[in-house]
């Protein structure tokens, strides 16, 4: 079965919607600690992130800095910001203060969504910018659970050029821009070169593309 021209301009439904028109829904898509997660549970995880976003009023273009571990958490983030036309930007945690001020001046984040011990780093109080926590939120705090938890897992994908950007990373003080049309090329054997935490994104990303395993210890 070919890719459909629906999917073909959003890398998000190229990488994981594709594999569930592909009757490979079922498949283990990732092993994260002792859990498996089928591409189908994958799917469902995109779709309440993005849903969530969309919510709080995230809409296609906005940057949503993301602060998280690797994790079923992150790929969902990822994966949801990139299905509504959003930008995930990827803050690795030994982004100085500095290059995370000067995001926020520069590229006017619409979301934060970050790991409990890094939100004191990365969202000041009053900072116009919605966040949302992911593990124990304190008290005022959005928790990334709870709303993804409120969230249905059903989305309809934003239709996005193959030029828009899909993805950031901040790499060296400034931000590694991805478009949907690179990550379209996914499915080759020659990895996108994308690294976040020592992960390598961009191999787990092609493996996604064609159907395979990815481990996150």
């Amino acid at each position: 079965m070919s890719i459909g021209s629906e999917m073909a301009n959003n890398a998000a439904s190229l990488i994981i919607d594709h594999q569930i028109s592909e009757n490979n829904g079922d498949h283990v898509a990732l092993r994260f600690r002792d859990k498996r997660y089928s591409y189908n549970d994958l799917a469902a995880l995109m779709n309440r992130a993005g849903n969530m976003m969309r919510r709080l009023s995230v809409t296609a273009g906005d940057i949503v800095l993301i602060a998280v571990a690797p994790s079923p958490s992150l790929l969902a983030s990822v994966f949801g910001a990139m299905k509504i036309g959003a930008v995930p930007m990827l803050v690795p945690s030994d982004a100085s203060s500095q290059v995370i001020a000067s995001l926020g001046e520069k590229q006017k984040p619409k979301m934060l969504i970050a790991d409990a011990a890094r939100v004191a780093k990365l969202h000041r109080p009053g900072q116009d910018i919605t966040l949302v926590v992911v593990g124990e939120a304190a008290e005022g705090q959005r928790s990334f659970l709870q709303e993804m938890r409120e969230s249905p897992s059903s989305l309809t994908k934003s239709a996005i050029a193959n030029g828009a950007a899909a993805l950031a990373v901040v790499q060296a003080n400034e931000s590694k821009l991805v478009s949907h049309a690179q990550l379209a090329d996914a499915r080759s054997e020659v990895p996108l070169a994308i690294q976040f935490e020592g992960w390598n994104l961009g191999g787990a990303l092609g493996r996604f593309a064609r159907g395979e395993e990815e481990i996150i210890a």
